[in-house]
């Protein structure tokens, strides 16, 4: 369907508002059609909509959102280079095909079974975490979606431990059960020691003069598919200390890992500051939106004079 645009209307504002939740949510209502939902002319003829009369007034709110738009647009194409550029160091530096300024020695490869020992969490069901609390806490859950390499800050909270297990600093925390396979290749490394740890944690400990923590939570990551190799199960898969005793590690001295996991880790803070710039900007088109399709602010072309929508 074609919608073409008199005199009196500005095509760029008529898109903005046909667009807009309200008037989604009105075609939605007024359409027809139980299977398939059909918009005819009649339907859109008989919306009414709030348009300014002053075509300036609808070519300034459309340029105005127009530029929200450029701004989501740039950071959007920032971050997916910027994640594309993190992609490409965390493959070079964490197989030593890239070396820090500083570091020549030659890495070593030792199965992980002889370079850490595996223990698990216990208890703490969901129910049981709070926002603030006696005792910091990660339920297993969280290993999915609220933590990265490094456990920065905990978010959830316990009364008191009851048979949780509690973490050693340097310790790498891995999902060990899910119901898909990828979710398996997930791992954090917390920093500090007394936080309680949920079932279905399996706790990767090293000596820290061997390995660095968040060296190995990134060279883990780094690699999803060698996770999935090592998983095991059809309809829940699961992931088992004895299966991650396999897993391979090349590894240099731990300076240099500790260089090497620096370099990651301000890199996914600029990353973390470059989606919230995004949300923002997200946030403020739609606040935009909001104001100014429904006139309760005006925009208006100089020497023009507010008249009624």
């Amino acid at each position: 369907m074609i919608v073409r645009c008199g005199a009196e209307l500005d095509a760029r504002f008529v898109q903005r508002v046909l667009s807009s939740d309200e008037t989604v949510r009105a075609i939605e209502s007024a359409s027809v059609g139980t299977t398939m939902i059909n918009l005819n002319q009649s339907t859109l003829a008989n919306l009414r909509l709030l348009i300014p009369k002053c075509v300036g007034e609808q070519r300034a709110i459309a340029a105005a959102l127009t530029d929200a738009d450029t701004l989501i647009d740039a950071l959007e194409q920032l971050l997916t280079k910027q994640r594309q550029i993190k992609q490409g160091a965390m493959q070079e530096l964490l197989s030593g095909k890239r070396r820090l300024p500083g570091f020549a020695a030659a890495w070593k490869k030792l199965p992980l079974g002889e370079l850490a020992h595996f223990t698990k969490g216990a208890g703490l069901s969901k129910d049981m975490l709070k926002a603030e609390g006696n005792l910091p806490c990660i339920h297993y859950g969280q290993l999915f979606t609220e933590y990265g390499p490094v456990v920065g800050q905990v978010r959830s909270f316990i009364d008191e431990a009851t048979q949780a297990a509690m973490s050693i600093a340097n310790d790498v925390l891995m999902p060990t059960s899910d119901v898909t396979p990828s979710g398996l290749a997930k791992a954090s490394c917390v920093m500090a020691s007394g936080i309680a740890l949920g079932g279905d944690i399996l706790v990767i400990r090293t000596d820290k003069q061997l390995i660095h923590g968040p060296f190995l939570s990134n060279l883990i990551r780094s690699n999803p598919a060698r996770v999935l190799e090592l998983v095991t199960g059809s309809t829940v898969f699961h992931l088992y200390g004895r299966d991650m005793a396999k897993y391979t590690v090349s590894f240099p001295a731990v300076a240099e890992q500790q260089a090497i996991a620096q370099v990651l880790t301000d890199m996914d803070l600029a990353l973390t500051a470059l989606q919230a710039r995004l949300t923002k900007a997200r946030e403020l088109k739609q606040a935009l939106m909001q104001v100014l399709l429904t006139g309760r602010i005006r925009l208006l072309p100089p020497g023009a004079a507010a008249r009624p929508a």
